[in-house]
C-alpha cells in the first residue's frame, strides 16, 4: 500500500472509530434521539465514504464480478451466525427474556455496521494491500486489523468480555474475507456480517441477557470455528487452489 493509500485509509478509520466510539447513548436516555442521531451519522458517514473513494481517494476496489461457484461453496459457513443458539440448545433455561420494542431500531443500527464494516475491511481494504502478493495472506491481515479495530469496545468498557470479541472477530474477518476474495461480492459480504450480528448479537443478547454455562458457550464457540476453520482449509486446498493454477496455466499458454 502507497503512502497516499494509508493516508487515505488512515483517515477513514479513524472517522470509522470516531462514529463508533461516539458516547451518544450517554447523552441521553431516549431511545428516539440517539437512534435517529446515529441513523444520520452513519448515512452522513457513508456518503462521504462512497464520494471520497470516487473523487479524491487513491483507493481502488476489485473490478466487479460475482463468481457464484466460489459463493456457493461457502454458503455453509453460515451455520457460524447461529452458533449461540447451539448453546441455548444445551441450557434453555439461559432464555429469561423476550425482544422488546426497541429490536427493530437496533437491527437497522445492524444493517449500518454491516454496510461500515464491509466496506472498510474488505471493500477498501483488501484490494489495496497490493504489497501482500498471496490472496490467503491478504485475508490473513485484513482479518487481524479487523480484530485490533474492535479493541475499541473494550477501551470505552474495560469490560474483559470485549477482549474476546476481537479474537472471533479475526475468526470471522477470515470467513468475510475469503467470501470477499474468492467471490468479488461485497453485498454477500454485508448481508453474511449482518445475519451474524443480528442472529448471534441482537437477537441472542435480548432473549438470553446472560450466560449460566460461560465454559459451555465458549467450548461449543470454539468448536464451530474450528470446524468452519476446517472447512475453509478443505475449500481452499483442494478447489480455490486448483481454480487458481488452472487460470494461471491458461495465462501462460495465452502468453
Amino acid at each position: 500500500m502507497s503512502k497516499r493509500k494509508v493516508i487515505d485509509y488512515l483517515l477513514i478509520f479513524f472517522l470509522f472509530i470516531f462514529l463508533n466510539t461516539f458516547p451518544l447513548s450517554d447523552l441521553t436516555n431516549n431511545p428516539w434521539i440517539w437512534f435517529s442521531v446515529y441513523c444520520v451519522m452513519n448515512v452522513a458517514f457513508l456518503v462521504f465514504l462512497y464520494f471520497f473513494v470516487k473523487k479524491r481517494s487513491c483507493l481502488v476496489i476489485y473490478p466487479r464480478g460475482l463468481r457464484k461457484k466460489n459463493l456457493w461453496l461457502l454458503l455453509p459457513l453460515i451455520v457460524v451466525s447461529a452458533s449461540n443458539f447451539i448453546y441455548l440448545l444445551f441450557i434453555p433455561s439461559d432464555v429469561t427474556s423476550t425482544l422488546s420494542w426497541t429490536f427493530p431500531l437496533y437491527v437497522v443500527l445492524t444493517i449500518f455496521t454491516a454496510l461500515k464494516e464491509e466496506a472498510i475491511f474488505r471493500l477498501l481494504l483488501i484490494p489495496n494491500l497490493d504489497k501482500v502478493h498471496h490472496r490467503f495472506w491478504r485475508i490473513i491481515l485484513s482479518s487481524a486489523i479487523f480484530g485490533i479495530a474492535h479493541l475499541s469496545n473494550f477501551l470505552i468498557t474495560f469490560d474483559v468480555t470485549y477482549l474476546l470479541q476481537i479474537v472471533y472477530t479475526f475468526g470471522f474477518g477470515i470467513i468475510l474475507g475469503f467470501i470477499y476474495e474468492y467471490g468479488r461480492s461485497y453485498l454477500v459480504c454485508v448481508i453474511f456480517h449482518f445475519v451474524f450480528n443480528t442472529i448471534n448479537g441482537t437477537i441472542f443478547e435480548a432473549i438470553a441477557p446472560t450466560t449460566t454455562n460461560f465454559p459451555l458457550y465458549l467450548m461449543i464457540n470454539v468448536a464451530i470455528s474450528l470446524a468452519a476453520a476446517l472447512y475453509l482449509f478443505v475449500i481452499y486446498w483442494t478447489v480455490l487452489r486448483k481454480e487458481k493454477r488452472l487460470v494461471d496455466e491458461m495465462t501462460i499458454k495465452t502468453i
